[in-house]
């Protein structure tokens, strides 16, 4: 591909995913409604591997789509590599491995499934901040809800810090936390010193803007991936549906794991 024609390609792929004309205007949200929706239908009772890997299938067409919107978003910087070569390696260096280790988990041993877990969610939150690489000193973190429901801890992190601390109930931080778990929620704030979610309980203490999305699976609450970053302004609207979808793609594996399955 010539230099020459790399910024027409680059341009048309971000019209397309910002969705400035039609009939991408609606078909770009369409198809991912639809991707998302599929999987639902084949993850709600995962008791099977073939319903596991079509679940996984679809919602891996989820996140590629709503990759490349967040990737649309940013395209305004110039950089070395082509449109389609950036888009080509995200989706191999950070989608796939987090499918594949998915798709593997129902034909292991309860235990070993135990283990998979774990890999799976340091995967996503390395997928995450592959994803958002133009977000700087990014945190990406999956933490998991104790056997009690009364506490969460970090599973797996990936970007800038020590290990992030966990959450208590009976605090303001943690009752905040385990409660957007409880109810399946996600709360957005692009800049937290002008604008906090209501129940907002956290310190604010190195970041100014996080993404917060629960994992569950129906009645099944399992924990809860997060994303934020120092610089207020840094997270967009985008980011915040591909972390919803990754929640999704990491429910799967909570609920394979899931002992009480």
């Amino acid at each position: 591909m010539s230099d020459q024609g790399s910024p027409a390609i680059r341009a048309a792929i971000v019209d397309v995913f910002r969705c400035r004309s039609q009939p991408w205007i609606w078909l770009v949200p369409t198809l991912t409604i639809v991707f998302t929706a599929v999987s639902t239908v084949f993850l709600v009772k995962p008791d099977s591997a073939l319903r596991v890997v079509l679940g996984v299938v679809a919602l891996l067409g989820a996140l590629v789509i709503q990759a490349t919107i967040s990737w649309a978003d940013r395209e305004n910087e110039q950089g070395e590599k082509t449109a389609a070569e950036r888009l080509r390696v995200a989706m191999k260096d950070a989608l796939q491995p987090v499918a594949e280790l998915i798709a593997e988990m129902p034909a292991l041993t309860p235990v070993k499934r135990a283990a998979r877990l774990r890999e799976v969610a340091q995967q996503a939150v390395s997928a995450l901040c592959l994803l958002l690489k133009d977000v700087d000193r990014l945190r990406a973190v999956v933490y998991e809800v104790d056997p009690s429901g009364t506490s969460m801890s970090c599973l797996a992190y990936h970007g800038r810090g020590a290990t992030p601390k966990g959450f208590e109930a009976g605090t303001p931080r943690g009752d905040s936390a385990l409660d957007l778990v409880r109810h399946a929620g996600y709360k957005f704030a692009a800049d937290l010193a002008t604008a906090r979610p209501a129940d907002y309980g956290g310190t604010v203490s190195d970041y100014r803007t996080f993404i917060s999305a629960a994992i569950s699976n129906g009645p099944n609450a399992y924990g809860m991936v997060t994303v934020d970053a120092p610089n207020a302004g840094d997270l967009v609207d985008t980011d915040a549906q591909l972390v919803l979808l990754m929640a999704d793609l990491l429910s799967i594996a909570f609920a394979v794991a899931d002992p009480a399955k």
